[in-house]
């Protein structure tokens, strides 16, 4: 169970990622993306959170570009950093503050380009000189005055969004995670919704393989059914791209919890019990402590606090020097 070469090759992956995440973010901030699991828009929910915030930071620094770009200053533009220099991991400060923004738009279940964007043109028409920083654009352990903004801009964009033809979605690579079954109901609310319900049922269930037929048939009976399968046969099958099991993860994969809900009933709970475990004790091996930023805090806070005391107390060695200095000497002597 301990034995390295007994993880796969995508776990190791994951692995990897959770050793460079936990020098930066603490072990609840890293637990709290299986609250996002069930949230963050689909393409996220088989991707690392390292992976995420990656491609969050990507999606800022284009878009943060072209706002300045638009209402700015065209020739300045492309040599804007919108990030501290360095990149995203040279600074610890840097790297908070984007992957703050980046559970935000998780929270709301934003893609990341729709989710930033949207943030950025409403600051600007609040009278914001520059683009937001990335904390600047929706707060998430606070109640902020962005989100119901937001959310409503989201709803509205929302209702176009494509279906997501990615393969962990289809069919052939079912094995009932939440996301799977999330992204099934998702399918079915929006064709609830459709204009051209019948031909839009059987293009996403024969097609497009995102939908059990069955799941169409006990929603509008088995006549709907039937004559979305005949609709579905005249559409062009999307490709079969069959997926090994374990081949594809969720987010929260290597931070198990053996009471949570969302852990108990995933079908990938086991490994990720074994990848948890082992992650831990590496953590634990290369830093001294399973939670290194919450230690490191301490520590500084432990420091704070002794050098506090070093100068309150040299402060009362300095006043009663002073306090003596000035009594006279006769005063001393009597």
């Amino acid at each position: 169970m301990s034995n390295v070469t007994a993880v796969t090759e995508i776990e190791k992956s994951r692995m990897c990622d959770l050793l460079l995440l936990s020098a930066f973010v603490s072990a609840a901030e890293l637990d709290f993306e299986r609250e996002l699991y069930r949230s963050k828009w689909f393409e996220y929910r088989f991707m690392s959170p390292e992976e995420a915030t990656r491609l969050f930071t990507e999606a800022y620094v284009k878009i943060y570009r072209d706002i300045w770009r638009q209402e700015f200053d065209v020739t300045a533009a492309s040599s804007k950093q919108a990030i501290a220099a360095g990149g995203l991991y040279h600074n610890h400060r840097e790297f908070a503050l984007m992957w703050g923004a980046r559970q935000a738009a998780d929270a709301l279940g934003a893609p990341y380009e729709v989710h930033i964007r949207h943030a950025m043109e409403i600051k600007l028409r609040l009278g914001w000189k520059k683009p937001p920083r990335p904390n600047q654009l929706c707060g998430i352990k606070k109640a902020d005055r962005m989100l119901p903004a937001l959310q409503k801009r989201w709803e509205d964009r929302s209702e176009t969004m494509p279906f997501i033809g990615m393969p962990i979605y289809r069919s052939e690579n079912f094995y009932g995670f939440h996301a799977q079954l999330d992204h099934q109901a998702f399918v079915l609310d929006r064709l609830g919704k459709h204009g051209h319900r019948v031909w839009a049922a059987g293009s996403v269930a024969i097609a497009q393989r995102l939908i059990p037929i069955e799941k169409i048939g006990e929603k509008w009976g088995e006549d709907f059914a039937a004559r979305a399968t005949d609709e579905g046969r005249r559409e062009t099958d999307a490709p079969v791209v069959e997926l090994a099991e374990g081949a594809a993860l969720p987010c929260c994969f290597g931070r198990n919890d053996e009471v949570s809900e969302t852990c108990g009933s995933c079908p990938a709970a086991a490994r990720c019990r074994i990848v948890s475990n082992l992650t831990t004790r590496v953590v634990e091996a290369k830093y001294g402590s399973a939670d290194p930023v919450k230690a490191r805090a301490a520590n500084q806070n432990a420091d704070r606090q002794r050098r506090f005391r070093q100068r309150r107390a040299e402060k009362r060695a300095a006043d009663k020097a002073a306090a003596a200095a000035a009594t006279p000497a006769s005063d001393i002597a009597a």
